[in-house]
């Protein structure tokens, strides 16, 4: 060899030599520091998985595989971390006007006794936590004070100009007092010592703050806003206990060997996450990074952007094809499988539906009068006569004991707005005409409700409702001659005294009559009036005192009908629209989920000429509206999902195959507030709850499991296959502008459109482009339309609410009156939306009857994350909390 080969060469190997030693030896060290501290952040991250479950304890197995998969998806950040930390200490290195931070970094620095560094390591962060107190208190106050926005920037710009005058002198004082500290502090007075004073102090001020800030805490999940700063720590102790317990050479191939094993987990978490349903609720519903690393490493992986991805359980079996996914419309015949389940083409549900004829039902009941009488949130097994302990309904007891009791019976849905529509129709809510309104979802005309095919047929009707709740919900009384909504906290027996008066108007007519009474007492909040609970101070306890209240009331009807002589010519139907949760599954109330404590309800009917019994076959709510209508002898409503129950009332089909073997289907459709979707489907004793948005499925045994404690799923994979099946098909016989996937769809644009006011107003991960809103002047009962338009600049890890304010004179707020929502009415939350995307967002508001008139408003919107805590966002180079947006009047 020539020597000047030998010479490149030796250039070559010191070169190596010095790139490895001072790049990549810091950064494969910084990797291995890395990596191990997102383990040992999955290790702890499992162990509080674990703690939240309050139900059966997941096997060890379920355990195993959950850490798997919280440490593949935590690993890959861990090694971003660690390279970028790595990077900054070979620069700090290799930078030489950084020497004196280098050298105030040699760890003898730091445990060398030194007063000055001491008090000067207290001082700094005591000088900042004062200064941003002050700025707080400051901001408070000027934002209060102040309505206009331009006077409070200025107040706060002055305001920071006299908090940086005031740090100097402030830190120098400070410096004096804890330098002394220092002295005292003997051998304990270094730097080290005084951030362990840093730490003990704020981990020991804790449980201060958070007996302090008690309301805000209760909103928030405390880990998981100190999980960060924690990772932050646990990086430090490995990366110290690391430099402390290895050598070069070892630190540098541990980096490399851990970055291989992180590629080789991510695979396998990427192509077996999913396959376990119980897996995936505990990583999912129960870990604290579990779905925001799922939805990141989704999003990753969807290449077609339709919101599934080929890997992490998004199951998408095409995706370079946006219109192929999990929940796609699947047309048969086409050769393809578009909703990636069963094949070409959606199974359907014939066989299950109504054939549009009536059985024929005792003459006694034919022309009669109906009295309807509907207990919101009204759980069966909370009653007497369904073998509670507790005397809550000895009134409605004795009425079962002469009435048809149907002891299976099932709301379609756990939302009212959802549930008693469907009631009123004989259609499932997927099935039913709906509005735009982005709060209270309207009913269309072009549904035919019971009360409506009653007028027709000559009917008087009435409802006397015990709640305005459905004041804003266009369509809701179809076909009442007269309804009188009372205000919420109205006495509990005004329902019945306006039934009373209506009764005596319907006597002077002389033609059969319906009329609808409406307890909402036992909904929530329970005892609203200060009444005293009659069996304890838990919220089950006032929840069954309502039942016992309500009870009475019914039984004021009853008597009226028996002065009246009215009882015998009279089909009574009590009714609830959905349960009621108390923490089973972690939810208190309805319209949550869709287990067993908030569909199941209260279905008697009291007809003449029917002899009283206990029906076992079960029955849905949506069944009420072509019984009654057999029942009265009126024109059968054709081919609907409900059935008459006539043949079960009279014992004619007691027992008979065709009630067994009916799937029995309910859902949450999402909406404004309550964004959740879901289906669920119980055929025989096994029942199958689909999580659409979380790709999730649960199934039970309702015969060995009525709690729906033992979810099986994963040990019965063909059983939720088959029912899976007639899930995909209950979807697919829903409207489209029903479907979750097809709002989506229809609100993506291709392109920025032409909008009425463009604000350009940027969002962390979006901007919002602008709005659509002609509106000057309105009236009650009209409907305001407001468009807004996004476009998606990066993804979004939270959930985000819009709060679209309207305020009156003096910034008052009208209860109801607003458009607080999820974006697309909870089907597109942005959570989930896609860098690139194009998004509309259209709202309907409802003018309501109790909005002052002859009144100018503001119309404003503002953004909230979790915790209720407001999102900032620049308009140019100004930053603001809250966009004003237009004036309208209110004639």
């Amino acid at each position: 060899m020539s020597p000047a080969v030998a010479n490149a060469l030796g250039r070559v190997r010191r070169g190596w030599r010095r790139v490895r030693e001072r790049w990549l030896t810091p950064v494969g060290e910084q990797v291995t520091v890395g990596v191990l501290a997102a383990w040992l952040s999955a290790l702890v991250d499992l162990v509080v998985t674990r703690l939240r479950v309050d139900d059966t304890p997941p096997p060890w197995s379920r355990l195993f595989e959950t850490l798997l998969h919280l440490a593949a998806t935590s690993a890959p950040l861990g090694v971003a971390l660690g390279l970028g930390a790595g990077m900054v200490v070979a620069l700090l290195r290799e930078t030489e006007w950084l020497d004196g931070v280098r050298r105030g970094l040699v760890a003898r620095q730091w445990t060398t006794p030194d007063p000055s560094r001491f008090g000067l390591v207290l001082a700094v962060p005591g000088t900042l936590a004062a200064l941003g107190l002050a700025a707080r208190v400051a901001f408070l106050s000027f934002s209060e004070r102040f309505h206009d926005q331009s006077l409070a920037a200025w107040a706060m710009a002055i305001a920071f100009v006299g908090l940086a005058v005031a740090a100097v002198p402030l830190l120098a004082a400070l410096h004096v007092v804890t330098r002394t500290l220092g002295r005292m502090a003997g051998a304990f007075g270094t730097p080290l010592g005084a951030v362990l004073l840093l730490v003990g102090g704020a981990l020991g001020a804790l449980p201060l703050a958070l007996a302090v800030e008690r309301d805000v805490v209760q909103g928030i999940d405390v880990v998981a806003y100190l999980w960060a700063p924690g990772v932050l720590v646990v990086y430090g102790l490995i990366a110290i206990v690391v430099r402390l317990s290895t050598r070069l050479r070892t630190r540098r191939r541990l980096g490399m060997v851990l970055s291989l094993l992180t590629v080789g987990l991510l695979a396998v978490s990427a192509r077996s996450y999913g396959e376990r349903g119980r897996v995936r609720e505990l990583v999912e519903q129960r870990s604290i990074t579990g779905q925001r690393l799922v939805r990141l490493y989704q999003g990753l992986t969807d290449r077609d952007g339709d919101g599934h991805s080929f890997a992490f359980g998004g199951d998408d079996c095409d995706d370079a094809n946006p219109s192929v996914h999990p929940g796609a419309a699947d047309v048969e015949g086409d050769g393809i499988d578009s909703d990636c389940f069963g094949g070409d083409g959606t199974p359907g549900l014939e066989d299950f539906v109504a054939n549009g004829g009536f059985t024929r039902a005792p003459p006694e009941t034919r022309g009669k009068n109906l009295l309807f009488v509907l207990v919101d949130a009204l759980r069966p097994d909370h009653l007497g006569t369904m073998g509670y302990a507790r005397p809550t309904s000895p009134n409605i007891d004795a009425f079962a004991d002469g009435a048809v009791v149907f002891e299976r019976a099932r709301a379609t849905s756990s939302r009212s707005v959802r549930s008693i529509p469907s009631m009123m129709t004989g259609l499932y809510a997927s099935q039913l005409r709906y509005g735009s309104e982005y709060l209270y979802p309207g009913v269309r005309d072009e549904n035919e409700l019971l009360a409506e095919v009653l007028k027709d047929n000559g009917y008087q009707t009435a409802v006397s409702l015990g709640t305005d709740y459905f004041a804003p919900v266009h369509g809701f009384f179809q076909g009442f001659d007269e309804v009188v909504q009372l205000p919420r906290n109205a006495p509990r027996d005004e329902p019945v005294d306006r039934a009373i008066e209506m009764l005596e108007r319907f006597e002077s007519a002389e033609r059969p009559w319906m009329l609808w009474v409406y307890f909402f007492n036992v909904h929530l909040p329970y005892l609203h009036d200060g009444r005293a609970s009659a069996f304890g101070a838990e919220p089950m306890d006032a929840y069954d005192t309502e039942i016992q209240l309500a009870d009475a009331q019914f039984q004021r009807l009853l008597d009226e009908l028996e002065r009246r002589g009215l009882r015998d010519d009279t089909v009574i139907v009590l009714v609830s629209d959905h349960g009621e949760a108390f923490l089973e599954h972690g939810n208190q109330g309805h319209s949550f989920t869709l287990y067993e404590e908030e569909v199941r309800s209260v279905l008697m009917i009291d007809a003449p000429g029917v002899e009283a019994r206990r029906v076992e076959e079960p029955v849905l709510l949506l069944d009420v509206a072509p019984t009654l209508r057999n029942l009265l002898g009126l024109p059968a409503p054709g081919r609907i999902a409900g059935r008459s129950l006539v043949p079960l009332m009279t014992g004619e089909e007691i027992g008979r195959r065709r009630w067994a073997d009916r799937p029995l289907f309910a859902e949450l459709l999402p909406d404004g507030l309550f964004p959740f979707d879901q289906k669920t489907v119980v055929s025989g004793n096994d029942k199958l709850i689909w999580w659409v948005r979380e790709g999730r499925r649960e199934l039970y045994d309702l015969s060995r499991d009525p709690r729906e404690r033992r979810d099986r799923a994963d040990d019965e994979p063909e059983r939720v296959q088959r029912l899976q099946a007639l899930l995909r098909a209950f979807v697919a016989q829903g409207r489209t502008e029903n479907r979750r996937n097809d709002v989506v769809a229809r609100n993506l644009l291709p392109a920025v459109p032409v909008m009425q006011h463009r604000v350009d107003a940027r969002f962390p991960g979006f901007t919002l482009l602008g709005y659509d809103f002609d509106v000057e002047r309105v009236r009650r009962g009209d409907v305001i339309p407001v468009t807004f338009y996004y476009r998606v600049e990066q993804h979004i890890d939270e959930d985000l609410f819009f709060y679209v304010d309207i305020r009156g004179p003096g910034n008052r707020q009208i209860p109801q009156f607003h458009a607080h929502h999820y974006p697309l009415n909870g089907s597109y939350r942005t959570d989930e939306w896609q860098p690139g995307e194009i998004i509309r967002d259209a709202v309907e508001i409802v003018v309501l009857d109790t909005v002052p008139t002859a009144t100018d408003y503001d119309l404003s919107i503002s953004i909230y994350g979790e915790g209720r805590r407001v999102v900032p966002f620049y308009q140019g180079t100004e930053r603001k909390t809250h966009l004003p947006m237009a004036q309208f009047r209110v004639e």
